[in-house]
């Protein structure tokens, strides 16, 4: 009988283990994508990284108009282990929860973006880590 107890808790604890890496897995694929969408809208000029782990930048709203008009800023950036985006100043929102790391970097004209999600499970730490590496607009 107890082999049997054994042998469940095994499957439960291995059903929870992959859900846990599947819920981060989407967590990081949801969330990068939804600012890879905005981000690559952006242009070199329109674009601030600070510290690696905050980015401001702005999104053309009219390409019609001459000059182009511009949204105001826009910026993502970490709060404990809340990603957050703040759009217009002053008003945020959370993209998503369990965010360990998040890192921005430009070169080439090549913005890299990358989270980390991590989520404590039966004592042990699991992580996850997703990059994307975009074109900016000319």
């Amino acid at each position: 009988m107890a082999t049997l107890f054994a042998v469940l808790d095994f499957g439960r604890n291995i059903f929870y283990t992959n859900n846990t890496l599947l819920d981060m897995q989407q967590t990081a694929r949801i969330t990068l994508d939804k600012m890879v969408k905005e981000l690559r809208q952006t242009t070199v000029s329109n674009m601030t990284i600070t510290g690696g782990t905050q980015i401001q930048f702005k999104i053309p709203t009219d390409i019609t108009t001459t000059p182009v008009t511009y949204s105001s800023n826009i910026e993502y950036y970490l709060s404990g282990t809340d990603l957050i985006r703040e759009y217009p100043t002053g008003t945020t929102s959370i993209l998503a929860g369990n965010i360990s790391a998040l890192s921005f970097s430009y070169a080439s004209n090549y913005l890299t973006v990358q989270i980390m999600v991590s989520k404590n499970l039966k004592q042990r730490t699991y992580t996850f880590s997703l990059k994307e590496k975009m074109q900016l607009r000319n």
